[in-house]
């Protein structure tokens, strides 16, 4: 990795998420990296465009680099999930790579 770029392709990072009942995490994408939510708990609606799809425990869903979407908690039980994410352009840093949608 180049001191003049943040990551390198490949790095990534593994963080337990959750969101409590009836809470949204709003439409946004990531310009540099893909991401991949495993369910471990609860049960989640997961917006990718504008496709709606339900995921419970031991269910997985991958928002590649640049597609749109948002996550829902229409539940009475907390969601909670074990994101992964990959760098897929060095050039952008991970902490700084959510953008909502315009």
């Amino acid at each position: 990795m180049s001191s003049e770029y943040p990551h390198s392709v490949g790095e990534y990072t593994v963080l337990t998420k959750s969101l409590e009942p009836f809470q949204t995490i709003e439409r946004h994408f990531h310009k540099g990296r893909v991401e991949t939510c495993h369910i471990i708990s609860g049960v989640g609606t997961f917006t990718v465009e504008k496709t709606r799809i339900k995921k419970g425990v031991g269910d997985s869903i991958t928002f590649r680099k640049n597609i749109t979407h948002m996550i829902q908690n229409n539940e009475n039980e907390a969601l909670e999930w074990l994101e992964v994410s990959v760098v897929l352009d060095h050039r952008i840093a991970m902490s700084s790579d959510s953008h909502e949608e315009q």
